[in-house]
């Protein structure tokens, strides 16, 4: 195992698979948590949103589970269909209207293009 500081957070490198296993396999709970997102999670203000939230917060583990659910191979497969359809009408919207391309794609890359 060896340590290091790395812009004032600790990083451990574990070069086992036995040890790794047993840290983050057998006990994920004390031992894995997501690093702060600070451009992608607090300055966006989404630091609670399902794939920033922090592992000590209540609702971890009911997103944990909601997307062990959706997003496993077989959940995939039945979002292929969809992906397929959507990126076809993103490639003829950007055919149609190349200029707007960046509004056309904003659709499609994050939740935030919803919101506004």
């Amino acid at each position: 195992m060896i340590c290091f500081w790395m812009f004032n957070s600790t990083t451990i490198v574990l070069n086992d698979y036995e040890t790794a296993s047993a840290l983050l396999d057998r006990r994920s709970s004390i031992y894995s948590s997501r690093p702060t997102s600070w451009m992608g999670g607090i300055l966006t203000g989404r630091d609670h949103s399902m794939f920033q939230i922090k592992s000590t917060n209540p609702r971890f583990r009911i997103y944990r589970t909601l997307l062990q659910k959706t997003l496993h191979p077989r959940a995939l497969e039945a979002h292929k269909a969809l992906q397929v359809t959507e990126c076809q009408i993103l490639l003829n919207a950007l055919k149609k209207t190349p200029d707007k391309f960046i509004s056309h794609l904003r659709r499609y890359i994050s939740i935030s293009a919803v919101d506004g």
